[in-house]
């Protein structure tokens, strides 16, 4: 949930991965869509990144860390099953983060 989208990371860039083209920049303007199933989008992501780490090195992320850490104190992941037996996407996010460690 972003809230008031309008005041939802308005400096950010967006990215929007979707499996239905309809959904990109739907409720807010894209700047890089991304259309496609997610393992095949996630595999193809993370080879791109890989060849760009390869080529320039890696990145001093020590500052971005650090701030994800804050945002995790401040704002601790808390959600509710939805009643009908599906995921929580919150639930989803968290599970992915602790496949591939973070």
């Amino acid at each position: 949930m972003t809230g008031r989208l309008s005041s939802f990371a308005p400096d950010a860039k967006v990215v929007h991965v979707d499996i239905d083209q309809a959904e990109i920049s739907k409720n807010r303007k894209a700047d890089v869509p991304i259309v496609g199933d997610c393992a095949s989008t996630i595999s193809e992501l993370t080879r791109a990144i890989g060849n760009m780490t390869q080529e320039a090195g890696p990145r001093d992320l020590r500052e971005w860390w650090s701030q994800i850490e804050h945002w995790r104190s401040r704002f601790p992941t808390r959600f509710d099953w939805p009643a009908d037996g599906s995921l929580a996407p919150q639930y989803v996010i968290q599970r992915i983060g602790e496949l591939v460690g973070t």
